[in-house]
């Protein structure tokens, strides 16, 4: 009998053992785990967008809220009928006129790729020309031999350059700089006019709204460097000349101007820092 009892036992024990686990016993942790996987991998999300946020490829040339600190060296290959720089009473002389420029300029990055900034200029030109004879009408006015043509040229103008990112790791980005800024020019030219000694100076007083399109290289997250040329301005001039063997007798002239074509010798090369 007893051995018949502890058979029974022994049965119900193994019985209750062999029962499966509760559902809730179970998925309790099983839930818990899947849980702290989710977020985990949310977190991963998070982080990755964020890496995603500050990589390269977000097509950002300056990041938004940095200082930009440059200067460019500009070349200036002008021949006289260009009135933008050159003193109007040359336009007829067809004399080519070379100089150069140094424009240091500060920038603030408002937004990403959108620059505000000032830039100041100071520049030298000159040219020669063998012989110029001067007509009015169909008749000869004048005949100039062995001139000379020097000028300072000096600038001050705000800017605001927009650029465009062209590849993935923002190494190259296409650029433009539209300007309004005061432009000014004093020289003087000396020449031999009707075979006697002439000597004349001038001034030049100009307002200007530009257009300056460019490329720009980025060598690392704080340095580039950048080609521009002036592509179109709009312009309003005012000028004087003086005769300086009689100097109460002054030219003035005022001139409302347009130049809408490419001038790829008004070439700058900048340099600039931004942190």
């Amino acid at each position: 009998m007893n051995k018949y009892i502890r058979s029974l036992i022994f049965c119900a024990v193994m019985l209750i053992t062999a029962l499966p686990v509760q559902a809730q016993d179970f998925q309790t942790p099983y839930i818990k785990g899947m849980q702290y996987l989710r977020a985990v991998s949310e977190q991963e999300r998070m982080e990755q967008g964020t890496q995603y946020a500050s990589h390269p490829s977000n097509h950002v040339f300056v990041p938004g809220g940095r200082w930009l600190y440059g200067v460019g060296i500009g070349y200036l290959g002008l021949n006289s009928d260009n009135k933008d720089m050159i003193f109007s009473g040359m336009k007829e002389s067809n004399m080519d006129i070379t100089g150069y420029q140094i424009q240091p300029y500060v920038g603030y990055a408002a937004a990403n790729n959108c620059i505000l900034g000032l830039r100041l200029g100071y520049g030298q030109m000159n040219g020669e020309k063998s012989f110029f004879p001067m007509y009015e009408g169909e008749d000869l006015l004048h005949t100039f031999r062995n001139m000379d043509y020097t000028a300072s040229v000096y600038s001050v103008d705000v800017f605001h350059r927009g650029y465009i990112p062209i590849d993935s790791r923002n190494c190259f980005a296409l650029f433009g700089d539209l300007t309004l800024g005061y432009y000014g020019t004093n020289g003087h030219i000396t020449s031999q006019r009707d075979n006697e000694d002439f000597r004349s100076n001038f001034s030049l007083n100009q307002i200007r709204l530009g257009l300056r399109p460019g490329i720009a290289v980025a060598f690392s997250e704080y340095f580039s460097m950048d080609l521009s040329f002036g592509l179109a301005n709009l312009s309003y001039t005012m000028e004087e000349e003086k005769n300086m063997d009689n100097p109460t007798k002054a030219i003035s002239r005022s001139d409302f101007h347009v130049n809408s074509c490419i001038n790829i010798a008004d070439v700058c090369l900048g340099f600039t820092v931004n942190y």
